[in-house]
């Protein structure tokens, strides 16, 4: 990733430089502030994810089953970035219902312009919610009257403290499918620190898989209510959305943790 910044071209600057957008030829990118790269769009094929992460967080639409259940499919986007997910899905099941949550009005603005998000009136099924994710959790949680998601996909947790996972866990569980699918990914500063997330994680959901990347300090963090199914992928089935062959290595990468007795 460290190349994409030589020679690049500054396509927007916030007003308060939270955030940045800059191209390389067919690349467009995301870093906030002086951090890393946080999200990539090739514009020659705007709808296939960039970063690994992302294709990994994807997977979770196995594990919820979502073949069986398209008309009626329900996802939650916490922290929109770069809008990956939202172009993806939008490809893959137009006729599903994906609430975003991201709480920086600028940068949903400029995601619009600039990384091929399709306004909301024309993906009828897709809402923007411009707030704070945890608010937006605790605000739908006592809603007895809101749909469950599901997939729920958290890519926008920042605290290094466990206590603050825990509360957003306890309200994403609340709001999943009892067949849905939960993928957190996280940067934990160490081994402890993993295990700190992973037992708050599963004070709520007592399924759990995790997977780390090779070259990467993310984990991902598969979590479900009930326990997973067997999955098989169809290795002969390949597209420029689907890679079968990757999915196929993660699914033996991933370690699968005992089920915890609720």
């Amino acid at each position: 990733m460290a190349d994409l910044k030589k020679n690049s071209q500054l396509l927007y600057q916030s007003d308060d430089n939270s955030f940045i957008l800059y191209q390389k030829g067919s690349l467009r990118w995301l870093s906030f502030g002086d951090r890393a790269v946080q999200a990539v769009i090739n514009m020659d094929c705007p709808d296939v994810p960039y970063l690994p992460t992302v294709r990994l967080m994807l997977m979770t639409r196995y594990f919820a089953n979502y073949q069986a259940k398209e008309e009626h499919f329900r996802i939650l986007n916490l922290g929109m970035g770069g809008a990956s997910v939202e172009r993806f899905f939008t490809r893959i099941l137009p006729d599903a219902t994906l609430h975003s949550v991201e709480i920086n009005r600028e940068l949903i603005a400029a995601i619009q312009k600039n990384f091929v998000l399709p306004p909301e009136h024309i993906r009828g099924g897709m809402e923007i919610f411009p707030m704070d994710a945890e608010r937006f959790l605790k605000q739908r949680a006592s809603d007895a009257a809101s749909s469950l998601y599901n997939i729920i996909l958290m890519d926008h947790l920042t605290s290094r403290d466990p206590v603050d996972v825990l509360s957003q866990c306890e309200y994403a569980a609340a709001m999943l499918d009892s067949d849905g699918c939960l993928a957190i990914n996280l940067i934990p500063e160490d081994d402890l620190q993993l295990r700190d997330f992973l037992l708050v994680i599963r004070e709520h959901f007592p399924c759990t898989r995790i997977i780390d990347l090779p070259g990467y300090r993310n984990v991902v963090v598969f979590a479900r209510l009930q326990p997973f199914s067997q999955m098989t992928l169809d290795l002969a089935s390949s597209d420029q959305l689907h890679n079968p062959a990757e999915e196929q290595a993660w699914l033996e990468r991933m370690v699968s943790l005992p089920d915890k007795e609720r």
